[in-house]
């Protein structure tokens, strides 16, 4: 199918924050002004409580940790931008039966690690229908764009049925994600869902069965980003999305608008992951 970049696809919105000041001096006035055009378009703060909430979210996401060499004005072509986002919501809107509201929100990427490790692209959904995608054109950005958009769609799913909380609901609900978009796009398994073996993943997954019902945020930032070392990076999303990959050998006859509707215990459960 041939898409005209002016075409417009219903219950989709796309909105670009690009234009606003960016200092390295002075990052939280570069955000109060950025979630100022926020709330001039969207007339909310996309899925956060509050704007301050979004504004710290935003200053991580933007900058990273170490982001002084990558503070560079890169010319991003929105017209391709639009192009692989329309191609890719009607791919997840084909094999998902959902036509929901969706609004994807581009920000433009100076984080150091995303731009180094992640080909300059980065997504996060907030909730059932706001995905927030961070975009630097590194090599492979087009790509990498479009298997973004693909998992963080499949969030909007989990969001739309279920509560989001607890360490199993994430091991769940991101590999459902990666799961989504690999049998959606096709492609490589993506770098974080590989992070460990088969062995590697069973051995970190006893180590943290008896955590499966906390709702720690720290603990999430261990597990899934590595944080104080106590599991290796990408951990959570090797776990999830072999845990996935085994219960939909098991289940070749769901269909994703069925899958997306299960309880991430009962996916679990089916899995049968560690027999």
């Amino acid at each position: 199918m041939k898409l005209d970049n002016k075409m417009t696809i219903k219950n989709l919105s796309v909105n670009y924050f690009f234009d606003f000041k960016n200092s390295i001096g002075d990052k939280k006035a570069a955000m109060k002004e950025l979630v100022r055009d926020v709330e001039r378009k969207n007339h909310d703060y996309l899925g956060f409580k509050n704007k301050n909430k979004l504004s710290d979210f935003l200053q991580r996401e933007i900058y990273g940790f170490s982001s002084g060499d990558f503070l560079v004005k890169k010319t991003i072509g929105r017209e391709r931008i639009n192009s692989i986002i329309k191609r890719s919501i009607l791919i997840c809107r084909e094999f998902s039966n959902s036509r929901d509201k969706l609004i994807i929100n581009v920000f433009p990427s100076y984080n150091k690690f995303i731009n180094s490790k992640m080909s300059g692209v980065s997504g996060y959904t907030s909730d059932k229908k706001n995905i927030l995608i961070f975009i630097s054109p590194q090599k492979n950005w087009q790509m990498a764009l479009k298997n973004s958009l693909v998992h963080e769609f499949a969030h909007t799913k989990a969001f739309k049925y279920h509560q989001w909380q607890t360490l199993l609901e994430s091991l769940i609900f991101e590999g459902l994600a990666d799961n989504f978009r690999e049998q959606m796009i096709g492609g490589k398994p993506a770098a974080w869902s590989v992070a460990l073996n088969q062995t590697a993943a069973k051995k970190t997954f006893l180590r943290l069965k008896k955590l499966l019902n906390s709702k720690s945020e720290d603990i999430y930032s261990q597990v899934f980003l590595g944080y104080g070392r106590r599991y290796p990076l990408w951990s959570g999303y090797a776990i999830g999305y072999r845990i996935v990959k085994a219960y939909l050998k098991a289940n070749k006859d769901k269909s994703w608008g069925e899958i997306f509707k299960l309880r991430p215990q009962e996916i679990f459960k089916q899995s049968i992951y560690l027999k």
